[in-house]
């Protein structure tokens, strides 16, 4: 540990002038002081030779530090407040487990712009229709080469200035540019502007930095080459006319076979819990944030992102950009083609080479918040310490009392530094807080007077009498109710008066950790103020019986949490979590709590929906127009819920498809299917309903959502009269959704479309429909041994391992659940691989379950007891060339980095050919009409 110090010591005592012959020797004593240091964090790498050039011999010996954690914390013990701010500071919530921190505030804001002068753009496929990517298994492909390079010609004879490429990694870099130069890409290029390339040589790369600049100032233009993670990509910025557009080539990955990130993805599974491929992409899609990130510098800069890999369309990607790029997105720009970014981007550079004299101009303050500001500076300012100002409204309504001078100075103004106010909560707490008491205020002859029991010569220290009554009053003290959008982690004592205004039933739950039952209420106060508050276990079982929806509670003693954005549709950034010590307390209805609302609402238009993200959480009011319907649907578990779609009408004419499921569907569902069999057209008020996107946008219940038909709201009357008396009935509408006019339909395809149209590969399921035969069935697997236990009331279904037969089990095997964590009887279900083929082409599917039994006529278990060979492939070969209607679900998956298109069956029934042919001749004679026959499709 002291290898460093003595050296050193020694190095002045022999007066050793010239160190460069030393150095190796300073090498080793640096490291054997480091390794003596640090005991957990740090690993010794020892690799023989490069894993890229594995016959050269190259042994190195490195010493990496696995945590950053040990980097931040000095700073966090030096400091009690730490703001850690940047702008590629995504996904967010990742860095408080790297740095092994527990954050009070988070928060993404949005850039402070002059305008719309930020384009982010995703390219997923060149004009030829072919995708790019630089996964490993297309990076070399010709096609996605070409269609690079056309990228770059295109834009240097378009964007003016310079332009920045980025690829992910030199040797990527070098076989680029080597290829467009055979293929003539380079030439055409530097007809437009010059090229300067980044080398790992500083003394080059700086010359071709200095040079680009100067090709850029003399109004030619340049584009340089550079590398995520190199020298330029970490501290060299373009902005202005030197950065007009930045493309990032493909997803920068570090090197996997690493042995050092090898080490670091180990250390921190092992200790912070985090997974290898979570890592992997965030450090990814960060390094390409930053890269990008090079050309914005002020809020008067502007510049086009181009992000040229269709992996950046996945969400799971996307998403984890910064938000001030998110934001920017235009739902139009999220899967271009090259020819279609090329438009995107002449009329970006048309739209900022306009004259621009600030009229529509960005701002972080409202109007109305600035008149705020200035009326609150036209106030006067009481600098008296013994008269205390005005009382706002805030303070009147919940007598916040005024700060109070230190107790111990004798009632002499103290000028230095106040004490925090909570500090001073706990001052009055603790010495009372009648007057007269100690640090007491009193009013006298109309003069204020801070002193000891009202005589500043007096020190006669009164004893506390702590009494405890109510939620935290101490010293029989008023309880100090606090607003809800006041609650911060600051305050350790808090009162808050709400009504409960929603409440979930009791839920069971069961992790690594125990199992146990939750439930959760909302809760608004007087000021519109919302919080959701969740108890676990014993206090699930206090609390449960306690809350009813439409009462007031003082509620106190929880502990507040930040908001699970996933689970939580309030507008609040924290959760209370009660324990078995919190109180709540029900109000007696007064003119105050008679003036909290039952329900508060945030309509959003219908219209406006249609630009919002899908998986947002709204509120909307409208006309319900038709009701289907109720309809049982089987969830992946096997249990079954039931289903209502209905479509709803607001006055910004667009009609959108709300999904009810469960209660929803058979109670409210069932009461507006009967008014509209009557011909009437209720008012339905819907809040906390998830915003979803399946063949256009719809909206679908969760179990915090809340439905009311015919509410007593403005906006409901007003609805009304626009619907009944303004023309809302007959005016044109636009649907959101091909569902939103009514029942939806899966679309019928061939087998070629899913591939051709890409279906699968925006993030999300795409379901469709086929018509087919089955042309071939794989003979393994075929099926696999089910778990036959109940769990929570269903059968569990899930894999078994089979343990082999015991004694006393009548010679039948068993096997092993983890999920249920006791042995089982198999049972088996089918798993079967299909080759479905139409007249387009054919394609490997996958059938489960109780569509396999549909295709085999059989159960599983039969098909298991029939012996392997020649018979067991009689009843396969019986299966071959039936012809069946399938629902496809066609989705996306990743394995090892490397994404396919899987398509599993959702629904299989033998073809109606009746049926067939009915919806055909109506087809034909459409076309025949002139009609467009595209959507005539068969509907069982």
């Amino acid at each position: 540990r002291f290898c460093y110090d003595r050296l050193q010591s020694l190095m002045k005592t022999l007066e050793i002038v010239d160190m460069d012959d030393y150095y190796g020797l300073q090498l080793v004593a640096d490291f054997g002081t480091l390794v003596g240091t640090y005991a957990r964090g740090f690993a010794i790498i020892i690799e023989p030779y490069d894993e890229r050039l594995p016959s050269v011999p190259d042994p190195v010996i490195q010493l990496s530090c696995l945590d950053s954690s040990l980097a931040v914390r000095p700073v966090f013990d030096k400091f009690q407040s730490v703001v850690i701010t940047s702008g590629t500071l995504s996904p967010i919530d990742l860095y408080p487990k790297i740095l092994n921190f527990h954050p009070v505030v988070i928060q993404s804001l949005n850039m402070s712009l002059s305008r719309d002068c930020i384009c982010p753009v995703i390219l997923t496929k060149g004009s030829d229709q072919m995708p790019v990517s630089s996964a490993f298994e297309m990076r070399n492909d010709p096609g996605v080469v070409r269609n690079y390079g056309k990228l770059l010609v295109d834009l240097s004879a378009i964007v003016p200035d310079g332009i920045v490429c980025f690829f992910v990694s030199y040797l990527y870099m070098d076989t680029i540019v080597s290829q467009w130069n055979d293929m003539g890409i380079l030439r055409d290029i530097m007809q437009n502007k010059l090229v300067f390339i980044e080398t790992q040589d500083v003394i080059e790369t700086t010359l071709a930095l200095d040079n680009y600049r100067r090709a850029c100032d003399c109004g030619r233009g340049a584009i340089f080459f550079s590398v995520a993670r190199g020298k330029v990509a970490e501290g060299i910025d373009f902005d202005r006319h030197y950065g007009r557009c930045v493309v990032m080539f493909g997803v920068p990955y570090q090197y996997t076979l690493s042995r050092i990130l090898r080490a670091r993805l180990e250390y921190l599974r092992e200790t912070f819990q985090i997974q290898e491929n979570d890592f992997l992409a965030f450090d990814a899609v960060r390094q390409a944030a930053q890269c990008v990130g090079r050309v914005i510098r002020s809020k008067a800069d502007y510049g086009l992102m181009i992000f040229a890999d269709r992996r950046y369309a996945r969400p799971d990607k996307r998403d984890k950009l910064p938000q001030w790029i998110i934001r920017n997105f235009q739902q139009g720009n999220l899967n271009l083609s090259e020819d279609m970014l090329i438009q995107v981007a002449q009329q970006f550079m048309r739209a900022m080479a306009q004259p621009f004299d600030g009229s529509n101009s960005q701002f972080l303050l409202s109007e109305q918040q600035l008149q705020g500001m200035q009326q609150q500076q036209q106030q006067p300012n009481y600098q008296n310490p013994h008269q205390p100002p005005p009382p706002s409204y805030q303070q009147q309504q919940y007598q916040q009392p005024p700060q109070q001078p230190n107790p111990y100075n004798n009632g002499h103004h103290q000028q230095g530094r106040q004490a925090p106010y909570q500090q001073q909560q706990q001052q009055r707490g603790s010495y009372g807080g009648n007057p007269g008491g100690v640090g007491g205020y009193q009013q006298q002859g109309g003069a204020p007077q801070y002193g000891h029991g009202g005589n500043q010569h007096q020190q006669q220290h009164q004893q506390p009498n702590y009494v405890q009554r109510g939620p935290i009053s101490r010293n029989e003290a008023p309880v100090r109710i606090v607003p809800i959008k006041s609650l911060n982690p600051y305050l350790n004592r808090w009162t808050i008066q709400a009504r409960a205004t929603n409440k979930s039933d009791i839920r069971r739950w069961q992790n690594a950790k125990g199992e146990g039952t939750v439930f959760n209420f909302d809760v608004c106060d007087v000021e519109g103020g919302e919080i959701r508050i969740c108890a676990f276990k014993e206090a699930c079982e206090k609390f449960f019986p306690v809350i009813e929806v439409g009462k007031v509670y003082m509620i106190s003693k929880g502990s507040l949490r930040p908001a699970r954005k996933q689970y939580n549709p309030l507008n609040s950034d924290f959760e209370i979590y009660l324990e078995t010590s919190s109180t709540i307390e029900p109000c007696v209805e007064d003119e105050r709590t008679s003036s909290i609302p039952s329900i508060n609402f945030n309509f959003k238009p219908v219209m406006a929906l249609e630009t919002m993200n899908t998986g947002s959480i709204v509120d909307v009011v409208g006309v319900v127009l038709t009701v289907d319907g109720i309809a049982t649907i089987q969830r992946r578990d096997g249990t079954e819920t039931q289903k209502r779609s209905l479509s709803v009408k607001d006055d910004s004419n667009g009609v959108i498809e709300l999904t009810c499921w469960g209660n929803f569907a058979t109670n409210v569902g069932q009461e507006l299917e009967d008014a509209c069999a009557k011909g009437e057209h209720p008012v339905v008020a819907v809040k906390s309903a998830r915003l979803g996107e399946y063949n256009g946008k719809t909206l679908g219940t969760i179990s915090s959502t809340q439905l009311l038909v015919n509410p007593d709201l403005p906006e409901a009357g007003r609805l009304r009269h626009w619907f009944d008396q303004a023309g809302g009935a007959q005016s044109q509408a636009t649907a959101l959704g091909q569902g939103s006019m009514g029942g939806r339909r899966d679309r019928r395809v061939q087998m070629e479309q899913i591939m051709e149209e890409g279906l699968g590969q925006g993030g999300k399921p795409d379901y469709v429909e086929c018509r087919g035969a089955v042309e071939f069935i794989k003979d393994n697997p075929l099926f696999y041994p089910a778990c036959s236990l109940q769990r929570n009331g269903r059968t569990c279904q899930k894999k078994l391992q089979m343990l082999g037969v015991e004694d006393g089990d009548g010679g039948e095997a068993k096997g092993w659940c983890e999920t249920c964590q006791a042995q089982s009887i198999p049972m088996y279900r089918y798993i079967l691989q299909l080759k479905f083929t139409d007249a387009s082409c054919g394609r490997w599917i996958t059938c489960f379950g109780d569509q396999g039994e549909v295709v085999m006529g059989m159960p599983a278990g039969e098909l298991q007891r029939v012996p392997e060979g020649d018979e067991r492939m009689h009843f396969l070969d019986r299966a071959k060339f039936a012809e069946y209607v399938v629902k496809l679900k066609v989705a996306e998956e990743t394995y090892n980095e490397e994404s396919r298109i899987k398509c599993s069956i959702s629904r299989l029934t033998p073809v109606n050919y009746a049926q067939e042919a009915s919806e055909l001749l109506a087809g034909i004679q459409l076309l025949l009409d002139g009609g467009d026959n595209r959507n005539v499709r068969p509907r069982y």
